[in-house]
Formats: C-alpha cells, sequence, structure tokens
C-alpha cells in the first residue's frame, strides 16, 4: 500500500485488525494522512519494515513504533521525528 492520502486512524485501524497475527515483510504508507495515532493502531503487529516518509508522524508516535516488536527497519524522512525520538527508537 503506498501514495493514499486518505489513508488515517480509522482506516489503519480497520488495516491493522485485518493483518494482526499475520507477519508482513512490509508496509509502505508514504504520503498518507497517517499520524501518531494512527500508527499506535498498528502496535502489536508483525511488520519488518515500515514506510512512513512525508506522513504527519512525530516524535510522540514513537513510542506506538517501539511496541512493533518485529520491526527491522523504519523510513522516517518527512515526518516530524526529530533526532531525538530516533534515537529513542535505535
Amino acid at each position: 500500500m503506498n501514495g493514499v492520502e486518505g489513508l488515517g486512524s480509522d482506516e489503519l485501524a480497520e488495516l491493522a485488525t485485518l493483518i494482526h497475527g499475520i507477519p508482513l515483510h512490509s508496509l509502505q504508507l508514504a504520503d498518507t494522512a497517517v499520524s501518531d495515532a494512527a500508527v499506535a493502531q498498528l502496535a502489536g503487529t508483525d511488520i519488518a519494515q515500515l514506510g512512513l516518509p512525508r506522513t504527519r508522524v512525530s516524535d510522540n508516535g514513537v513510542a506506538a513504533l517501539q511496541e512493533i516488536h518485529s520491526l527491522i527497519q523504519v523510513h522516517l524522512t518527512g515526518t516530524g521525528i526529530t533526532n531525538a525520538g530516533v534515537h529513542t527508537l535505535s
């Protein structure tokens, strides 16, 4: 999934319900309306790579990203996540 501008918290909640328990290699949400609240819907899912470039995710969403325990790689270019937020992920 990529480039769906209208994708927000409600839609991501539905998607998270569908993929819960299913290992995903990659979920690309670049250029969407995904926010911190939307990322929180992914907590507990099994995603290895998550693409969030040019989304509305900020440092407030970092805690939710930490709840995706299978996450190996996350792309954050163009988000509101600061260097301090990135350091808490590593």
